[in-house]
């Protein structure tokens, strides 16, 4: 049993731990639909992070789209505080990479092309996702993308206070200025995000130096990133300069919005593929 107890849902089992929060398969005893509650973990449901996620799934609710995972309600019962929200039963994006490395270049960009398309409604609403990573992206059976996990990047200022390996994994996708006091953000920081999976989707690396419990910052690169030239010579120049400007430390020097961002992307005028990655790709995954 997962010990978890509230009214209103039968928890059917747990399925899994994700930073901030712990999900669980349930039924909602009100309509009878099957749900993932994401309970907020122990160690962050002091008051001022429990107001944070439960705000953040406030926020979250507003958003309506099919490719969007929706938010039913939120709450606090029996000293958990929760979030209901549908159920993904698909792969994530992590998993994806960790089966398939290495993509062909046309796939890597056709996903991040569908991901900017439905965070741009989003951003349009006035709703950043703030910790854009593969294990928020799913990839379902009829092919289509669905986001999951939005206004969470409150979490920057927590993870110190969460598992080690959960926060080094996350720090790699938060953009710098979350990691401010004040949080002063927009939009840019999920280009931030999608630069870092842009990377690791061509190369399986995060351009990170690493995160310890002793610094509430990660270290940054600034601006340096690996070189595609060996990976994609045909497109190198133009694919270093869209990760450089994704992952620049300063906002103001990344893209203005993801309209920018995808149109470079479509200017590489990569044919669509199916054919065997290249034995440079094939041999950088094996290093």
């Amino acid at each position: 049993m997962s010990g978890l107890n509230l009214k209103n849902y039968k928890v059917i089992r747990k399925i899994c731990r994700k930073f901030c929060f712990t999900v669980y398969e349930a039924l909602n005893l009100i309509d009878e639909n099957r749900r993932f509650l994401k309970v907020l973990n122990g160690e962050l449901s002091d008051d001022k992070c429990a107001e944070k996620f439960l705000e953040g799934a406030r926020v979250a609710g507003k958003l309506d789209s099919k490719n969007i995972c929706k938010v039913y309600s939120f709450g606090k019962e029996n000293g958990h505080y929760f979030i209901d929200s549908e159920p993904i039963d698909s792969k994530s994006l992590s998993l994806h990479i960790h089966e398939e490395y290495p993509f062909h270049l046309s796939k890597v960009i056709d996903i991040l092309i569908r991901v900017s398309t439905i965070l741009r409604q989003a951003h349009l609403a006035g709703i950043i996702h703030g910790v854009l990573n593969p294990s928020s992206l799913f990839i379902v059976e009829d092919g289509q993308l669905r986001i999951d996990d939005f206004c969470h990047h409150w979490i920057a200022a927590y993870l110190p206070k969460i598992d080690e390996s959960e926060a080094t994994y996350l720090s790699y996708f938060i953009a710098p200025e979350l990691f401010s006091e004040n949080q002063v953000f927009d939009g840019r920081a999920d280009i931030y995000s999608l630069g870092v999976i842009l990377q690791q989707l061509l190369t399986d690396e995060l351009p990170l130096n690493g995160y310890g419990k002793s610094s509430a910052q990660p270290r940054h690169l600034n601006g340096s990133v690996t070189s595609l030239r060996s990976l994609y010579p045909e497109h190198s120049p133009q694919l270093d300069e869209i990760l450089k400007r994704c992952l620049n430390r300063n906002p103001e020097q990344r893209y203005f919005n993801l309209s920018e961002f995808v149109a470079d992307l479509e200017s590489l005028n990569v044919v669509s593929s199916n054919s065997e990655p290249t034995p440079e790709q094939i041999a950088y995954s094996r290093r």
